[in-house]
């Protein structure tokens, strides 16, 4: 492994460039695995932590690069906001991608590794049922107030019918809530199987109620 690690400057936009690190791989135990590193909000890419770490993965035979966002590369303290932070991970992702010695790795990102030319399922089912968001992710509480829900998705692709959907929730469950008689008649049973279609890709089969009469 050299000593210094090579510098790259990567233009994240038309007027913002960062600086990023690439410490190679020790030839001996090459893995052909490039892992992409960023920085807390506390100290950038050239902390003690942040080299110590990079050096022992590279002497492990993975090549690593680092990378300063551009908060930390201009000298401010407030991190920037989600969409500058994402396009400047997405700047040195494509660099690493590029990088005449790093092209031909896998690359991992959060533990993660996508093999060029790989095929991706979007499970849409999988929405909501991050256990490392939402506990216990299979169980029916209403109310649920555990981070950002995409219920009704997100950005560009939000429905368009959100807000006349979340009224008519609101009256069905308010007047089913209400009903004194309304008593389970055994247990949900969950679908087994995982299903492509987003309409049925995960949920209940049968969550059985009654309604008694008083």
């Amino acid at each position: 492994m050299p000593d210094e690690a090579e510098t790259l400057t990567i233009q994240v936009n038309d007027k913002e460039a960062i600086t990023a690190l690439v410490y190679a791989a020790d030839k001996k135990n090459h893995a052909g695995i490039t892992v992409v590193l960023g920085h807390g909000a506390g100290a950038n890419q050239l902390s003690g932590f942040m080299r110590m770490f990079a050096k022992d993965l590279s002497s492990r035979g993975l090549d690593v690069m680092t990378f300063n966002f551009i908060y930390m590369e201009q000298g401010r303290s407030v991190p920037d906001q989600k969409p500058k932070l994402e396009a400047c991970f997405r700047a040195v992702i494509e660099t690493a991608l590029k990088h005449k010695k790093l092209k031909k790795n896998a690359l991992v990102i959060g533990g993660k590794s996508i093999k060029r030319g790989e095929k991706l399922i979007l499970m849409m089912g999988a929405a909501n049922r991050d256990p490392q968001t939402f506990s216990e992710p299979d169980s029916a509480r209403v109310p649920r107030d555990e981070g950002r829900d995409l219920v009704f998705g997100a950005g560009r692709h939000v429905c368009l019918g959100m807000n006349l959907a979340k009224i008519e929730s609101r009256v069905t469950l308010a007047h089913f809530l209400g009903l004194p008689t309304l008593e389970r008649d055994g247990p949900p049973t969950f679908r087994s199987a995982v299903r492509l279609s987003p309409a049925e890709s995960c949920g209940a089969e049968e969550a059985p109620h009654q309604l008694k009469r008083p």
